[in-house]
């Protein structure tokens, strides 16, 4: 019989391999709070696996971890003790030492690099409130740059944007996107395929072609283009162009300032006025969108299309505003006095024959309440108008381009890309279930709270609406322009030259000053300033109200035969392109040259009177009446020499006229002038001088002597 000590040892032995096999597989309980690279501060169970060579932490209920500065919290966590690897689930959330927090549902945490995978509704937010949002985020603790590659926003205040892929540091608050990238403000939208913004100077940089919206105006922007939303200017390289109401302006270097309204467009530009059909090309411009005040220099010209001809201008400079602008409702009482002057010029511009001495003078009893400014005499009235203030309102480019910032020095952001992580490689163990865990107390002990998201579900289809009143400004203004100095006009039935004019789009009004001309197909006339009322772009009337002539050629150039038509006032009338009808008062004087039913010279009239009016017929002086003070005398023709049947002021200047559009552009840049002429335009032919081309030979190969032998 076998003592009972013997069997129970010889029991143990039996069992031995199964205890020892069984211990391998149930969890062993650790009492300790640390691992290799990350700290347990809090948990409800903790145990420790062997899984093949690796031991493994499992963490359920309130987990609360520290990886030197940074506190994570979850639900649940999975540590990788030779990986330094940790996977952590439900509620997940980081806080680091200066108040930036991170929330998602799943996370993956790399100990050596510091680097985080983040997944399911991520929220990354810096101290400041600047909040990134997306589903899957790859972010570096140390250096605080998060990255998302599958959609995601970025907020910013009121500001959101959005975009396929971003890039956000938390440290520079310089955020970088790419992919239908758009920027969402209160006071504008911008969208592009990629573009930098920082959170705290909302200084916005575009790599790609972009639209910039506001309340105003919308802008077109080349890559390397800024926008400073604070100080709401933009700064704009490349091919750029703003579009303002009714107002397109585009150049190769353009400045936008949305507070004064200012822009300024450098290098063929051009500014085109839809509503009144004008366009304007040159090589500076600045406009104003507040005013509406445009000024254009360098070898501006201008173009009006009408119903049945265009209008050219060209000069040193063009100057436009609406015409709006010289209503002046707050000028203070009426001044009866000039009143009366404007009556007395509007009738002397219908041809009426007014009294000058009419005029009312300044006395000391209207001197408190008349504007001194404003009471001048018929002598000085252009004199007036040509000086007035309106010239002197032309923005100063100099100061203007001084009120604009030099480009900031952003640096680039790098598009190397640390933080990306290989997502296959997650571990693929399941979070542990919590549900038998029993619940402690349910307070977080101070834990962030995951922000709420209030952005929606499409942050980018937010589309910048302008307001009603906005709406409503966009009807067409009618503008006047100033073209100064050597300005000259060109269309199919007239041609004009003077130093300086002003255009009317109200009402087609055209006022020529300084040694001005006007050419119709046949006719010239001249004066000290000329009057010529448009109609669809074509003169339809011109009044000349101080040392006017009329000249037309007579014949052939070679027989220099003019007939002539001279006062002191002119008004001239226009059907159909050509001369019908003029007026000359007082002191009228005429020299033409009648011919008989054969178109036979008959001779030369000179005549003067007081006042007449003369008919034409076929561009030929057809009737001349002689109202007042008749005087005449008659040359036969066989008599007459030509040359010497000039009035006092005539002046032929025919030179002067272009033969056709492109001579009138003569001297406009090549690259401007196409895109003037269009499809009209043809490049200069270009000859080679023989004398100045270098002459190719073929060089000849040296013959090599043979040495005599001495």
């Amino acid at each position: 019989m076998k003592s009972p000590i013997r069997s129970v040892l010889l029991l143990l032995l039996l069992l031995l391999p199964v205890i020892a096999a069984y211990a391998q597989q149930v969890p062993v309980r650790t009492d300790s709070s640390k691992t290799a690279f990350i700290e347990i501060l809090e948990s409800q169970y903790t145990d420790i696996l062997k899984v093949g060579n690796e031991n493994v932490t499992k963490i359920v209920g309130h987990v609360k971890l520290r990886s030197g500065t940074d506190i994570l919290y979850c639900d649940s966590a999975v540590l990788y003790q030779e990986r330094k690897v940790a996977e952590v689930f439900g509620n997940v959330s980081i806080e680091q030492a200066d108040g930036t927090t991170a929330f998602a549902d799943y996370l993956k945490y790399t100990g050596g690099s510091k680097l985080v995978y983040m997944k399911g509704d991520v929220v990354l937010s810096d101290p400041k409130g600047n909040t990134l949002w997306s589903e899957e985020v790859d972010y570096n603790l140390s250096s605080k740059i998060g990255k998302y590659y599958k959609d995601g926003t970025l907020q910013n205040e009121q500001t959101v944007l959005s975009s396929r892929q971003g890039e956000y540091n938390l440290k520079t608050k310089e955020a970088r996107f790419k992919g239908d990238v758009v920027v969402n403000d209160p006071e504008y939208k911008a969208t592009s395929e990629e573009l930098g913004y920082n959170t705290d100077t909302k200084f916005v940089r575009f790599f790609a072609d972009a639209v910039v919206q506001n309340e105003s105006s919308t802008l077109f922007a080349k890559p390397g283009s800024t926008y400073d939303a604070v100080k709401k200017q933009a700064d704009f390289k490349g091919r750029s162009n703003i579009i303002h109401e009714s107002h397109f302006i585009e150049g190769d270097d353009m400045k936008y300032n949305q507070i004064s309204g200012w822009a300024i467009a450098k290098g063929n530009v051009v500014a085109i006025d839809t509503a009144e059909k004008a366009t304007v090309w040159g090589g500076l411009l600045t406009y104003n969108e507040i005013t509406g005040k445009m000024m254009v220099t360098d070898k501006p010209v201008l173009r009006r299309s009408g119903e049945e001809d265009t209008l050219y201008l060209v000069g040193d400079t063009v100057f436009s505003e609406p015409i709006v602008n010289l209503e002046r409702p707050d000028r203070g009482p009426v001044d009866t006095a000039k009143l009366d002057m404007d009556l007395l010029i509007e009738r002397m511009q219908q041809g009426i024959e007014v009294d000058s001495t009419r005029i009312p003078m300044q006395n000391d009893s209207t001197k408190s309440t008349m504007d001194t400014a404003l009471i001048y005499t018929i002598k000085d009235t252009l004199t007036a108008i040509i000086d007035t203030p309106i010239l002197k309102t032309a923005p100063d480019t100099a100061k203007l381009s001084a009120d604009f910032p030099d480009e900031a020095d952003l640096p680039a952001l790098s598009d190397d890309d640390p933080l990306q992580t290989d997502s296959s490689a997650v571990v693929s163990i399941q979070p542990v279930d919590s549900s038998n865990v029993s619940p402690e107390d349910s307070t977080d002990n101070g834990r962030a709270k995951r922000p709420k998201n209030t952005i929606g579900k499409d942050p980018g289809s937010k589309i910048y609406d302008k307001s009603d009143a906005a709406k409503e400004d966009e009807k067409s203004k009618p503008r006047y322009f100033l073209v100064y100095h050597h300005a000259k006009v060109f269309s199919d039935s007239a041609q004009a030259k003077c130093d300086s004019l002003r255009y009317s789009q109200a009402d087609s009004l055209m006022i020529l000053y300084k040694n001005p001309v006007v050419w119709g197909k046949e006719a010239q006339i001249l004066g000290d300033t000329i009057y010529a009322l448009l109609d669809s772009n074509k003169i339809h009337e011109v009044y000349v109200p101080k040392n006017a002539i009329l000249i037309q050629q007579n014949g052939p150039e070679q027989a220099g035969m003019f007939d002539q038509i001279q006062g002191n006032r002119l008004h001239a009338f226009f059907v159909k392109n050509e001369i019908d009808s003029a007026l000359a008062y007082p002191n009228a004087e005429t020299i033409y040259f009648p011919a008989d039913e054969d178109s036979a010279y008959l001779g030369a009239s000179k005549a003067s009177s007081e006042r007449l009016k003369m008919r034409f017929k076929e561009r030929k002086i057809w009737r001349v009446h002689y109202l007042k003070e008749f005087k005449q005398v008659m040359t036969p023709m066989k008599d007459v020499a030509p040359a010497s049947f000039r009035l006092s002021r005539f002046n032929w200047r025919a030179s002067e006229k272009a033969k056709d559009l492109e001579a009138f552009l003569e001297g406009i840049p090549e690259d401007r002038k196409k895109l003037v002429l269009g499809s009209k335009y043809k490049a200069p032919e270009t000859t080679v001088d023989e004398a100045t081309t270098p002459k190719t030979t073929t060089p000849k190969t040296p013959v090599k002597k043979s040495k005599k032998k001495r």
